[in-house]
């Protein structure tokens, strides 16, 4: 049994990885708490959900105002340096805040908005810069189970991290939070120094357009448009992943509304969003504890049927057809799905571009994907109002099966026609790995 969970977690054995993860934990660990704590104390503070607003549209702002750069600066910089000062600049958001708190003992929606925006700006740039390390430091067959490690500490704190939120206000309030979480990045900053010292890069081969376009500039051939232009699934699947983002979005302002408008209470919107957590959580451990290889196609229309299913609960129970027991399994469904879906795109990105092309790409996909969660909350949430949620969540359910059908048709033309996208092990090298 050692001897098969240290295979398990091989990534591990790797002194730069384990390194880089142990600054993830901590990083990581404040990440479902943060926004809880902001949401309650701007409403206890201010007294309104506009401050709540504003602060958001300043992280927002700050983070999509750089993301298209950050893609750039990830692909042609030092990764390590870029997170380093990106950790350096959260730093500065978070005790800057917690700083100015103090000294002046008044709080300021300006001074919030501020801290939001800065942060939201370094997150920017760490995003793409992580991306791409990881596949110089993990080989390639380890990818899966190392995106699937750092996804399980994520998921650990959104479960974990409302709960603390509030006994954490509670407690020791909302200034120490800050120092907290200021003190998690200045640790994963000391890890990221470390990791630095000892690490030996190794740049992952070119597959993709030098198979493709080898008359073009290196620099042309990395451009997202080109990217997609020789491999158009490229572009179906983000297409798919924004409206997946766009479904979760919905359902988290339907959900919610419904549940409490047919309870009286939030008690089983609750344990609904609990459910989607653990389901989450169990899909990086699925990953980890060694599922079998399979191909982005399959899994693109696995992540498909999920959120399907969880629309049709979603319209189901708005229209009393379906009861809170298809509504649970339709979001455990999706929660479980959308997790397994997410490791296995980012780990085939990563074994599939060149360091420059996945900045820029991760740095475009990001961006896309993250416009959907609001994009469905605020549809979402003019549906419940008007005509109800049934017809939006079947329009969606229509672009979703479109765009998994457009995904796998397109997929027969592949990053690197030489070899698959997702090489199958034998049965010997997949029994030692």
């Amino acid at each position: 049994m050692r001897d098969g969970l240290r295979n398990k977690l091989s990534p591990l054995q790797d002194r730069a990885f384990r390194g880089l993860y142990l600054g993830s934990i901590c990083s990581s660990a404040t990440d479902g708490l943060i926004p809880v704590a902001f949401a309650v104390y701007s409403v206890q503070a201010f007294g309104a959900a506009s401050a709540l607003t504003i602060i958001l549209i300043s992280l927002w702002v700050g983070r999509f105002v750089c993301t298209p750069l950050a893609g750039r600066v990830a692909g042609h910089y030092n990764q390590f340096t870029v997170m380093i000062l990106s950790d350096v600049a959260r730093i500065a958001a978070q005790g800057g805040l917690a700083l100015y708190l103090v000294v002046t003992n008044r709080d300021s929606l300006l001074a919030m908005s501020v801290s939001a925006a800065v942060y939201g700006a370094a997150t920017a740039f760490y995003g793409p810069a992580g991306y791409t390390l990881m596949p110089q430091l993990v080989p390639q067959r380890e990818l899966r189970t190392a995106n699937a490690l750092v996804a399980m500490v994520v998921d650990l704190s959104v479960l974990l991290g409302p709960a603390a939120a509030v006994v954490l206000l509670e407690t020791v309030g909302f200034r120490w939070i800050l120092v907290f979480d200021s003190m998690t990045f200045v640790v994963n900053l000391l890890a990221l120094m470390y990791v630095r010292r000892i690490a030996v890069l190794t740049k992952p081969e070119r597959t993709g357009a030098d198979e493709l376009d080898r008359d073009e500039p290196a620099e042309a051939r990395d451009t997202v448009r080109s990217l997609v232009a020789a491999a158009p699934w490229l572009g179906w699947t983000v297409a798919l992943w924004f409206v997946v983002s766009f479904a979760i979005g919905m359902v988290a302002v339907a959900g919610p509304a419904l549940t409490v408008e047919r309870t009286g209470g939030g008690g089983q919107w609750a344990v609904l969003a609990t459910g989607m957590a653990l389901a989450g959580l169990a899909g990086s451990t699925v990953l980890i504890a060694g599922s079998r290889q399979v191909g982005w196609p399959f899994m693109s229309a696995a992540v498909t049927g999920a959120v399907i299913l969880e629309l049709v609960a979603v319209a189901g129970y708005a229209r009393g057809a379906a009861g809170p027991e298809l509504l649970f399994v339709g979001c455990m469904t999706a929660g479980f799905m959308i997790s397994v879906g997410g490791i296995v795109w980012q780990s085939l990105m990563q074994s599939q571009l060149s360091i420059t092309a996945l900045g820029r790409f991760s740095s475009t996909e990001g961006f896309v994907n993250a416009a959907g969660v609001p994009a469905g909350m605020a549809i979402g949430g003019v549906a419940l109002s008007t005509i109800g949620i049934e017809p939006a969540a079947v329009l969606c359910i229509i672009v979703t099966a479109a765009l998994a059908v457009a995904v796998r048709v397109s997929h027969g033309k592949r990053l690197d026609p030489a070899a698959p996208l997702q090489p199958e092990l034998s049965g010997r090298e997949n029994n030692e790995h």
